[in-house]
């Protein structure tokens, strides 16, 4: 299987390395987290030395506080300047490492390991199966190769990967791969309730006060199905809010009846991240893909510098035409 010829050369390239360096996308989820720390406790327990970072480390998301191996984060001022390997998880593209793609192109070995369809592969090794729900169950398979037997720490993060990206297991990317590695690891200690707690359950006022902002602005087009809203740096300001904050709004639009495309448009640093959802019928992958992002049928994102009526004029026109 050409997945287990790949993992076998990340495994030697693992083996050879003096210092590993794991990086995630910019405003990472819980699949990035899950996977890139599961990844560096894995590899802690194989006894190298790793650490995970990303452009904006300090915007961890308050809802995965809980997940263990924070202590291996580091700021990218604080990584080698040239390491010998370093690994991208849950990246679909090179751009999307933000500011720490220069260490990713400096390192003497790079590995890119992903499950979004439209990876072209920007790595010295690639291992990308778009069949996988999520980075973590790839992560998952890899410890296996290494000989490593999950602990409760390695399968916090990988199960809370698998749940988050497969939308508590309700998304159309769950397989029965998804539900057998989250099985094994909760026999290994993990408690779903007590995930599901702090990832879906652990609201904070900040978060609800920005989400009565956005659902504030939301705009419902009936005729199409397309629902939309618009989180601008002024309401994060006004209510002490980080981007993160945002992460799962977009999941209470995607809900309302009659919904076929939901977008959550995010103004930050002068640039617009669109997050897409779709209830089935249009593949909003495709949609991300023809404006320079990527994803899943199901969940896609992809930035512009366009004004936000702009960009939602233009969605608006993709979405009734077909034109992806």
């Amino acid at each position: 299987m050409p997945l287990k010829r790949d993992f076998i050369r990340v495994v030697a390239a693992m083996k050879e390395a003096a210092e590993i360096v794991i990086l995630t996308h910019t405003q990472p989820d819980g699949d990035a987290i899950g996977s890139a720390l599961g990844l560096a406790l894995i590899l802690r327990k194989a006894g190298k030395q790793a650490v995970v970072a990303w452009a904006d480390k300090s915007a961890m998301p308050e809802q995965y506080t809980f997940l263990p191996g924070q202590e291996f984060l580091s700021d990218l001022n604080e990584l080698p300047a040239e390491p010998d390997l370093v690994i991208a998880t849950d990246c679909g593209a090179s751009d999307r490492l933000g500011a720490a793609v220069d260490i990713f192109l400096k390192a003497r070995v790079s590995v890119n390991i992903d499950h979004h369809r439209n990876n072209k592969g920007f790595a010295t090794i690639n291992v990308v199966d778009a069949g996988c729900a999520s980075a973590a169950e790839m992560i998952y398979e890899l410890g296996k190769m290494l000989g490593i037997e999950p602990d409760i720490d390695i399968a916090l993060n990988l199960y809370a990967g698998i749940v988050t990206d497969t939308g508590r297991f309700q998304y159309s990317n769950t397989t029965e791969h998804s539900f057998l590695t989250a099985a094994k690891l909760i026999k290994v200690g993990v408690d779903p309730a007590m995930v599901f707690r702090n990832v879906y359950e652990s609201t904070s006022l900040t978060r609800l006060k920005l989400a009565s902002r956005a659902f504030e602005v939301v705009v419902f087009d009936a005729e199409i199905g397309f629902i939309h809203t618009v989180i601008t740096k002024e309401d994060l300001k006004s209510v002490g809010a980080s981007i993160s904050d945002a992460e799962n709004l977009i999941d209470s639009l995607r809900a309302v009846a009659g919904v076929k495309v939901a977008a959550v448009l995010k103004d930050t640093n002068g640039k617009l991240r669109v997050s897409l959802r779709s209830t089935g019928d249009i593949d909003v992958g495709a949609i991300a893909e023809s404006k320079g992002g990527g994803g899943h049928k199901l969940a896609a994102g992809y930035n512009t510098n366009m004004k936000p009526s702009k960009a939602i004029e233009e969605l608006r026109q993709t979405i009734e035409e077909g034109t992806w």
